[in-house]
């Protein structure tokens, strides 16, 4: 199980008041937390820097006892296998087949094809996907296309997953599935941090909050409760 530590993150791009100034938190192995606030309020930006995906400004950040900033160009690829990372817009390639997207990492960092047709199938099956291997993505629901973006994220079996409004552009049904998936994973040990605007969700969760107002954070709550 994975931790993670952040002390004085911050991140200032050019021209702009800083997306994120002086973050500090701990996330707790097999941790199950959320991240709110408002658009703009830095939520994607802090996932971002936590998949090495960009570079704070200042700031560090520690994952596995390890601090990544330190780290060399090198180690980055394989870090990154420790990470699976999960967006509003699965962003697949539609005209590939939904095997082809879930084995995209596995191929890139050089698996044999036995253990890939293993993890696919796996990946595929905790999803509830399993015999849609064939498939293209534009033929599926929007739903569908989000589950692989999962399996893709989860197929190289990372101990982190940061999800970026993973429900964004799912109705209240289909958002419910997503989480429920996810808590799943947390059940298995997985260190989970999940950013939504979405309340009506967190509310109905007792889950950690955490929430950027403005690139500071400005609550870290067991339980947040929406008046």
């Amino acid at each position: 199980m994975a931790m993670i530590y952040c002390s004085q993150l911050t991140k200032h791009y050019s021209h702009t008041a800083n997306a994120l100034s002086s973050v500090t938190f701990k996330i707790e192995p097999g941790e199950m937390v959320f991240l709110t606030g408002h658009s703009g309020a830095g939520k994607s930006t802090l996932l971002r820097l936590l998949g090495s995906l960009e570079h704070p400004s200042k700031g560090d950040i520690i994952i596995n006892g390890r601090n990544i900033n330190r780290m060399k160009k090198r180690e980055i690829p394989v870090f990154r296998r420790q990470i699976g990372l999960i967006f509003q817009n699965p962003e697949l390639l539609l005209k590939r087949s939904v095997f082809d997207n879930v084995a995209l990492p596995l191929v890139i960092t050089g698996f044999r094809q036995h253990e890939i047709n293993r993890r696919v199938r796996a990946a595929l099956d905790k999803v509830s996907l399993l015999g849609y291997e064939k498939e293209k993505p534009e033929n599926l629901s929007c739903g569908e296309q989000q589950r692989v973006g999962i399996a893709r994220a989860i197929v190289h079996r990372p101990s982190i997953i940061l999800a970026d409004e993973p429900t964004g552009n799912l109705d209240p049904e289909l958002s419910k599935e997503i989480i429920d998936l996810l808590e799943q994973f947390n059940q298995l040990g997985t260190t989970l941090l999940i950013a939504s605007h979405n309340t009506h969700i967190i509310e109905h969760l007792s889950y950690r909050t955490l929430k950027l107002q403005t690139g500071q954070l400005i609550e870290d709550a067991k339980e947040t409760i929406y008046v």
